[in-house]
């Protein structure tokens, strides 16, 4: 047994990476609790405005540098995305939109592709690093 490591879903997890797994959910948390907590409420708080921001901007920077650090890391794209995208997909429930399904949807689709082209650009650094290094060997 391995100290100060994890084992989630057969996946052996080291603080690290669960940190870099958690990084944006738990952003996303903090963001749903304080919206769903201050509905109907006059606490000077702009949550429809904080709630469009973190949509349509916060979200996907959070989920593009997720990928990008996930790759950079060599962290399972599958997990680090699969958290985030719940946690956006919760967020989008409490909305409590007519139109739920289609707006977890279309995010969904969009916060994955954020995820996927921070991955892909991790992974070109990565092979630029590798090619570098074997050129200094040689």
């Amino acid at each position: 047994m391995v100290l100060n490591d994890d084992v989630i879903g057969g996946v052996l997890m080291t603080k690290k990476t669960m940190a870099i797994v958690l990084f944006p959910t738990l952003y996303i948390l903090v963001i749903t609790i304080l919206s769903v907590s201050s509905f109907g409420l006059n606490v000077g708080l702009d949550t429809k405005g904080i709630m469009a921001v973190s949509l349509v901007a916060l979200f996907p920077l959070l989920i593009l540098i997720q990928g990008l650090i996930s790759a950079l890391n060599r962290i399972n794209i599958g997990l680090s995305l699969g958290m985030s995208i719940l946690s956006t997909m919760l967020f989008i429930i409490c909305l409590q939109a007519d139109d739920t399904q289609d707006l977890m949807y279309s995010y969904g689709k969009i916060y994955f592709m954020f995820g996927i082209i921070g991955y892909v650009i991790g992974q070109v650094i990565n092979k630029m690093k590798s090619i570098k290094k074997k050129k200094e060997l040689d």
